[in-house]
Protein backbone atom coordinates (compact mmCIF):
# COMPACT_ATOMS: atom_id res chain seq x y z
CA UNK A 1 0.00 0.00 0.00
CA UNK A 2 1.74 3.41 -0.70
CA UNK A 3 2.00 6.01 1.92
CA UNK A 4 -0.95 8.37 0.38
CA UNK A 5 -3.27 5.25 0.78
CA UNK A 6 -2.46 4.54 4.63
CA UNK A 7 -4.65 4.85 7.29
CA UNK A 8 -4.48 7.78 10.07
CA UNK A 9 -2.38 6.20 12.68
CA UNK A 10 -4.05 4.65 15.50
CA UNK A 11 -2.93 7.00 18.54
CA UNK A 12 -4.44 10.09 15.84
CA UNK A 13 -7.65 8.23 15.60
CA UNK A 14 -7.37 7.23 19.71
CA UNK A 15 -6.82 11.50 20.08
CA UNK A 16 -10.04 11.98 17.90
CA UNK A 17 -11.97 9.89 20.32
CA UNK A 18 -10.76 11.08 23.63
CA UNK A 19 -11.42 14.76 22.54
CA UNK A 20 -14.89 14.33 20.77
CA UNK A 21 -15.58 11.48 22.20
CA UNK A 22 -17.49 7.86 21.20
CA UNK A 23 -20.32 7.14 18.75
CA UNK A 24 -22.69 9.37 16.64
CA UNK A 25 -22.90 12.05 19.34
CA UNK A 26 -18.87 12.14 18.93
CA UNK A 27 -18.68 12.37 15.10
CA UNK A 28 -21.26 15.27 15.46
CA UNK A 29 -19.22 16.98 17.73
CA UNK A 30 -16.02 16.51 15.31
CA UNK A 31 -18.03 17.17 12.35
CA UNK A 32 -18.81 21.17 14.21
CA UNK A 33 -15.55 21.41 15.45
CA UNK A 34 -14.63 20.86 11.63
CA UNK A 35 -16.78 23.33 10.62
CA UNK A 36 -15.62 25.80 13.16
CA UNK A 37 -12.24 25.44 12.10
CA UNK A 38 -12.95 25.50 8.34
CA UNK A 39 -14.97 29.14 9.09
CA UNK A 40 -12.54 30.69 10.97
CA UNK A 41 -9.56 29.59 8.30
CA UNK A 42 -11.69 31.05 5.68
CA UNK A 43 -12.00 34.29 7.77
CA UNK A 44 -8.39 34.83 7.97
CA UNK A 45 -7.60 33.43 4.22
CA UNK A 46 -5.08 36.21 2.46
CA UNK A 47 -7.55 36.67 -0.73
CA UNK A 48 -7.80 39.00 -3.62
CA UNK A 49 -10.62 40.12 -5.90
CA UNK A 50 -12.07 41.97 -8.50
CA UNK A 51 -15.39 43.42 -7.68
CA UNK A 52 -16.74 39.73 -8.52
CA UNK A 53 -14.68 36.65 -7.39
CA UNK A 54 -12.70 36.14 -4.65
CA UNK A 55 -9.22 34.70 -4.92
CA UNK A 56 -6.31 33.17 -2.48
CA UNK A 57 -3.17 34.99 -2.53
CA UNK A 58 -0.40 33.43 -4.22
CA UNK A 59 3.04 34.60 -4.14
CA UNK A 60 3.59 33.38 -8.03
CA UNK A 61 2.13 31.37 -10.38
CA UNK A 62 4.23 28.72 -9.81
CA UNK A 63 3.29 28.66 -6.03
CA UNK A 64 0.00 28.20 -7.24
CA UNK A 65 0.89 25.47 -9.07
CA UNK A 66 2.96 23.36 -6.61
CA UNK A 67 0.24 23.98 -4.10
CA UNK A 68 -2.36 22.80 -6.36
CA UNK A 69 -0.17 19.51 -7.34
CA UNK A 70 0.11 18.42 -3.73
CA UNK A 71 -3.65 17.96 -3.45
CA UNK A 72 -3.43 14.92 -4.22
CA UNK A 73 -0.76 13.78 -1.50
CA UNK A 74 -3.87 14.47 0.87
CA UNK A 75 -6.74 13.18 -0.99
CA UNK A 76 -5.55 9.84 -2.71
CA UNK A 77 -6.69 7.51 -0.10
CA UNK A 78 -9.85 8.99 0.14
CA UNK A 79 -11.08 9.05 -3.77
CA UNK A 80 -9.31 5.54 -3.81
CA UNK A 81 -11.83 4.49 -1.40
CA UNK A 82 -14.66 6.04 -3.08
CA UNK A 83 -13.76 5.48 -6.56
CA UNK A 84 -16.35 3.19 -7.27
CA UNK A 85 -19.12 4.74 -5.87
CA UNK A 86 -18.06 8.10 -7.67
CA UNK A 87 -17.79 6.02 -10.88
CA UNK A 88 -21.21 4.80 -10.62
CA UNK A 89 -22.37 8.29 -9.85
CA UNK A 90 -20.69 9.87 -12.94
CA UNK A 91 -22.25 7.77 -15.15
CA UNK A 92 -25.24 8.36 -14.17
CA UNK A 93 -25.14 12.28 -14.20
CA UNK A 94 -23.43 11.85 -17.82
CA UNK A 95 -25.78 9.75 -19.16
CA UNK A 96 -28.73 12.10 -18.21
CA UNK A 97 -26.82 15.09 -19.12
CA UNK A 98 -28.46 16.43 -22.50
CA UNK A 99 -25.71 18.54 -23.42
CA UNK A 100 -23.38 15.29 -24.11
CA UNK A 101 -25.83 13.77 -26.82
CA UNK A 102 -24.12 13.58 -29.76
CA UNK A 103 -20.89 14.96 -28.40
CA UNK A 104 -18.16 12.41 -28.33
CA UNK A 105 -14.94 13.75 -27.62
CA UNK A 106 -14.61 15.07 -24.40
CA UNK A 107 -12.08 16.83 -22.29
CA UNK A 108 -11.87 16.51 -18.45
CA UNK A 109 -10.00 19.45 -16.73
CA UNK A 110 -8.68 18.84 -13.25
CA UNK A 111 -9.43 15.40 -13.59
CA UNK A 112 -6.88 13.98 -10.65
CA UNK A 113 -7.25 10.01 -10.92
CA UNK A 114 -9.37 10.00 -13.76
CA UNK A 115 -13.12 8.14 -12.84
CA UNK A 116 -14.90 10.98 -15.01
CA UNK A 117 -13.03 10.12 -17.65
CA UNK A 118 -13.72 6.30 -17.22
CA UNK A 119 -17.37 7.11 -16.69
CA UNK A 120 -17.49 8.75 -20.51
CA UNK A 121 -15.89 6.04 -22.07
CA UNK A 122 -18.33 3.48 -19.97
CA UNK A 123 -20.84 5.49 -22.31
CA UNK A 124 -19.01 5.43 -25.71
CA UNK A 125 -17.32 8.68 -25.59
CA UNK A 126 -13.74 9.60 -26.03
CA UNK A 127 -12.39 11.21 -23.42
CA UNK A 128 -9.06 12.27 -22.07
CA UNK A 129 -8.35 14.59 -18.75
CA UNK A 130 -5.20 16.64 -17.65
CA UNK A 131 -4.34 17.45 -14.13
CA UNK A 132 -1.18 19.24 -12.44
CA UNK A 133 -1.04 16.13 -10.70
CA UNK A 134 -2.58 12.76 -12.37
CA UNK A 135 -0.24 10.50 -10.24
CA UNK A 136 1.91 7.96 -11.51
CA UNK A 137 0.45 5.22 -14.47
CA UNK A 138 -2.54 6.96 -15.21
CA UNK A 139 -4.28 5.66 -17.96
CA UNK A 140 -6.55 8.54 -18.20
CA UNK A 141 -5.35 11.79 -17.11
CA UNK A 142 -2.07 13.53 -18.62
CA UNK A 143 -0.11 15.93 -17.08
CA UNK A 144 -1.25 19.13 -17.60
CA UNK A 145 -2.40 22.48 -17.33
CA UNK A 146 -5.38 24.16 -18.07
CA UNK A 147 -4.57 27.44 -18.08
CA UNK A 148 -2.19 26.59 -21.17
CA UNK A 149 -3.48 23.30 -23.00
CA UNK A 150 -1.36 21.49 -25.20
CA UNK A 151 -4.11 20.36 -27.28
CA UNK A 152 -4.73 21.83 -30.86
CA UNK A 153 -7.83 24.31 -31.77
CA UNK A 154 -11.04 22.92 -31.85
CA UNK A 155 -10.13 19.30 -30.68
CA UNK A 156 -13.37 18.48 -28.41
CA UNK A 157 -17.32 18.75 -28.46
CA UNK A 158 -17.31 19.21 -24.96
CA UNK A 159 -15.29 19.98 -22.22
CA UNK A 160 -16.30 18.77 -18.31
CA UNK A 161 -14.62 20.12 -15.09
CA UNK A 162 -15.70 20.60 -11.41
CA UNK A 163 -12.86 22.12 -10.42
CA UNK A 164 -13.80 26.03 -10.78
CA UNK A 165 -13.18 26.48 -7.87
CA UNK A 166 -9.20 25.42 -8.06
CA UNK A 167 -8.78 28.02 -10.93
CA UNK A 168 -5.99 30.44 -11.08
CA UNK A 169 -7.22 32.55 -13.61
CA UNK A 170 -10.74 32.36 -15.08
CA UNK A 171 -10.61 34.83 -18.35
CA UNK A 172 -7.33 32.32 -19.41
CA UNK A 173 -8.91 29.01 -18.98
CA UNK A 174 -12.14 29.86 -20.61
CA UNK A 175 -9.86 31.22 -23.03
CA UNK A 176 -8.28 28.03 -23.39
CA UNK A 177 -11.69 26.48 -22.87
CA UNK A 178 -12.83 28.51 -26.11
CA UNK A 179 -9.88 27.74 -28.59
CA UNK A 180 -10.09 23.71 -28.34
CA UNK A 181 -13.83 23.46 -28.38
CA UNK A 182 -15.27 22.67 -32.10
CA UNK A 183 -17.91 25.19 -32.63
CA UNK A 184 -20.67 24.61 -31.23
CA UNK A 185 -18.97 22.33 -28.53
CA UNK A 186 -20.36 22.89 -25.10
CA UNK A 187 -18.75 23.93 -21.60
CA UNK A 188 -20.17 20.83 -18.50
CA UNK A 189 -19.32 22.10 -15.54
CA UNK A 190 -19.68 21.21 -11.79
CA UNK A 191 -19.67 24.17 -8.99
CA UNK A 192 -20.24 24.13 -5.36
CA UNK A 193 -22.64 26.47 -3.62
CA UNK A 194 -20.71 29.80 -2.84
CA UNK A 195 -19.80 30.71 0.73
CA UNK A 196 -23.29 32.92 1.87
CA UNK A 197 -25.24 29.98 0.21
CA UNK A 198 -23.09 27.49 3.38
CA UNK A 199 -19.88 25.81 1.44
CA UNK A 200 -16.93 27.45 2.46
CA UNK A 201 -13.90 26.79 0.99
CA UNK A 202 -10.98 24.33 2.22
CA UNK A 203 -7.40 24.24 1.67
CA UNK A 204 -7.19 23.94 -1.71
CA UNK A 205 -9.93 26.27 -3.63
CA UNK A 206 -8.02 29.13 -4.77
CA UNK A 207 -11.24 30.73 -6.82
CA UNK A 208 -14.48 31.30 -4.57
CA UNK A 209 -17.62 33.14 -5.41
CA UNK A 210 -20.87 34.29 -2.71
CA UNK A 211 -23.26 32.43 -4.69
CA UNK A 212 -23.24 30.92 -7.93
CA UNK A 213 -24.99 34.00 -9.59
CA UNK A 214 -21.74 35.25 -8.99
CA UNK A 215 -19.50 32.90 -10.49
CA UNK A 216 -22.54 32.78 -14.01
CA UNK A 217 -21.38 36.78 -14.44
CA UNK A 218 -18.09 36.06 -14.16
CA UNK A 219 -17.85 33.58 -17.07
CA UNK A 220 -19.90 35.34 -18.86
CA UNK A 221 -17.54 38.59 -18.32
CA UNK A 222 -14.54 36.37 -18.79
CA UNK A 223 -15.85 36.10 -22.66
CA UNK A 224 -17.62 32.07 -22.64
CA UNK A 225 -20.34 33.62 -24.68
CA UNK A 226 -18.63 35.81 -26.84
CA UNK A 227 -17.35 33.79 -29.17
CA UNK A 228 -20.19 31.99 -30.15
CA UNK A 229 -20.48 32.88 -34.01
CA UNK A 230 -24.97 32.24 -33.81
CA UNK A 231 -24.87 34.39 -31.05
CA UNK A 232 -24.90 38.55 -29.98
CA UNK A 233 -24.47 39.45 -26.42
CA UNK A 234 -26.11 42.81 -25.88
CA UNK A 235 -25.08 44.55 -22.43
CA UNK A 236 -27.71 46.38 -20.65
CA UNK A 237 -27.12 49.53 -19.39
CA UNK A 238 -27.27 51.39 -16.16
CA UNK A 239 -25.73 51.72 -12.69
CA UNK A 240 -23.10 48.67 -11.92
CA UNK A 241 -23.25 47.27 -8.95
CA UNK A 242 -20.02 46.26 -7.50
CA UNK A 243 -20.00 43.08 -6.27
CA UNK A 244 -21.48 41.06 -9.29
CA UNK A 245 -21.34 43.73 -11.84
CA UNK A 246 -24.38 43.17 -12.82
CA UNK A 247 -26.21 46.88 -14.11
CA UNK A 248 -29.98 48.05 -12.50
CA UNK A 249 -31.90 51.27 -12.10
CA UNK A 250 -34.24 52.91 -14.48
CA UNK A 251 -31.85 53.26 -17.29
CA UNK A 252 -31.70 48.96 -17.08
CA UNK A 253 -35.35 48.57 -17.02
CA UNK A 254 -35.88 51.56 -19.64
CA UNK A 255 -33.93 49.50 -22.37
CA UNK A 256 -35.80 46.06 -21.05
CA UNK A 257 -38.94 48.00 -21.75
CA UNK A 258 -38.34 47.74 -25.76
CA UNK A 259 -37.08 44.35 -25.75
CA UNK A 260 -39.24 41.18 -26.31
CA UNK A 261 -37.66 38.38 -25.26
CA UNK A 262 -38.34 34.85 -25.91
CA UNK A 263 -36.64 33.23 -23.05
CA UNK A 264 -35.49 34.52 -19.88
CA UNK A 265 -33.02 32.57 -17.57
CA UNK A 266 -33.38 34.22 -14.57
CA UNK A 267 -31.94 33.21 -11.13
CA UNK A 268 -32.72 34.78 -7.29
CA UNK A 269 -31.19 34.54 -3.42
CA UNK A 270 -34.75 32.63 -2.53
CA UNK A 271 -37.41 30.68 -4.08
CA UNK A 272 -40.46 29.54 -2.11
CA UNK A 273 -43.94 28.27 -2.76
CA UNK A 274 -45.80 31.08 -0.46
CA UNK A 275 -43.38 33.90 -1.39
CA UNK A 276 -42.65 33.29 -4.91
CA UNK A 277 -38.68 34.40 -6.04
CA UNK A 278 -37.05 37.35 -4.27
CA UNK A 279 -34.14 39.15 -3.52
CA UNK A 280 -32.67 41.33 -0.99
CA UNK A 281 -32.06 44.68 -3.27
CA UNK A 282 -34.59 46.80 -4.31
CA UNK A 283 -33.24 47.73 -7.87
CA UNK A 284 -32.29 44.35 -8.92
CA UNK A 285 -35.77 43.15 -8.10
CA UNK A 286 -37.18 45.78 -10.72
CA UNK A 287 -34.77 44.84 -13.20
CA UNK A 288 -35.78 41.33 -12.41
CA UNK A 289 -39.76 42.03 -12.45
CA UNK A 290 -39.19 44.31 -15.73
CA UNK A 291 -37.36 40.82 -17.69
CA UNK A 292 -40.35 38.62 -16.66
CA UNK A 293 -42.82 41.44 -17.66
CA UNK A 294 -41.58 41.53 -21.25
CA UNK A 295 -40.11 37.40 -21.60
CA UNK A 296 -42.42 35.58 -23.12
CA UNK A 297 -41.10 32.23 -21.58
CA UNK A 298 -39.24 31.92 -18.05
CA UNK A 299 -36.46 29.49 -16.92
CA UNK A 300 -34.97 29.79 -13.03
CA UNK A 301 -31.98 27.97 -12.32
CA UNK A 302 -30.37 27.67 -8.91
CA UNK A 303 -29.13 25.24 -6.53
CA UNK A 304 -31.45 23.44 -4.27
CA UNK A 305 -30.52 25.81 -1.48
CA UNK A 306 -31.97 28.40 -2.39
CA UNK A 307 -35.73 26.76 -2.47
CA UNK A 308 -37.76 27.80 0.44
CA UNK A 309 -35.73 30.78 1.49
CA UNK A 310 -37.53 34.32 1.59
CA UNK A 311 -35.47 37.39 0.84
CA UNK A 312 -36.89 41.12 1.12
CA UNK A 313 -38.47 42.01 -2.47
CA UNK A 314 -40.60 39.76 -4.38
CA UNK A 315 -40.27 40.25 -8.24
CA UNK A 316 -42.19 36.97 -9.65
CA UNK A 317 -44.29 33.85 -8.31
CA UNK A 318 -43.18 30.53 -9.22
CA UNK A 319 -46.38 30.10 -11.95
CA UNK A 320 -44.78 32.70 -14.05
CA UNK A 321 -41.82 29.75 -14.67
CA UNK A 322 -42.01 27.25 -16.95
CA UNK A 323 -39.00 25.01 -15.88
CA UNK A 324 -37.18 24.73 -12.24
CA UNK A 325 -33.66 23.80 -12.61
CA UNK A 326 -31.92 22.82 -9.43
CA UNK A 327 -29.96 20.21 -8.53
CA UNK A 328 -30.44 16.47 -7.04
CA UNK A 329 -30.10 18.00 -2.99
CA UNK A 330 -34.01 18.88 -3.55
CA UNK A 331 -36.00 15.76 -2.59
CA UNK A 332 -38.36 14.20 -4.90
CA UNK A 333 -41.36 15.76 -2.42
CA UNK A 334 -40.41 19.00 -2.39
CA UNK A 335 -40.00 19.08 -6.35
CA UNK A 336 -43.66 17.62 -6.86
CA UNK A 337 -44.90 20.47 -4.46
CA UNK A 338 -43.27 22.93 -6.21
CA UNK A 339 -44.28 21.40 -9.98
CA UNK A 340 -48.14 21.84 -8.41
CA UNK A 341 -48.11 25.25 -8.59
CA UNK A 342 -47.42 25.03 -12.33
CA UNK A 343 -43.77 24.78 -13.77
CA UNK A 344 -41.70 21.63 -14.35
CA UNK A 345 -38.66 21.39 -11.91
CA UNK A 346 -35.76 19.53 -13.14
CA UNK A 347 -33.05 17.80 -10.73
CA UNK A 348 -29.56 17.45 -12.44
Amino acid sequence: MSAGLRKRPLWARGLDRLRYGFGAAGKARKRAAEAAARTVAFERLPTDGDGTLSQRRYASYEAYVDHQASKLTQIERRLRRVEAEDLDSFRTAFADCAALQGRHTVLCLGARLGTEVRALMDLGHLAVGVDLNPGQANRYVLHGDFHQLVFPDASFTAVYTNTLDHVFDLPRMVSEICRVLKPGGALIADVVPGFDEGHLPGEYESTFWSNVDELVDALTAAGLLAPAENMSVILLGGRVRGHTLATNDHWAIAMLSDLVIDLAVLGTNGISRDRGLTTPVPAVSAVKRKVVEVSRRRLFVGVHTKFGINSFCKFADVSDFETLVTDTGMSSHDAHRYSALGPAVVRV
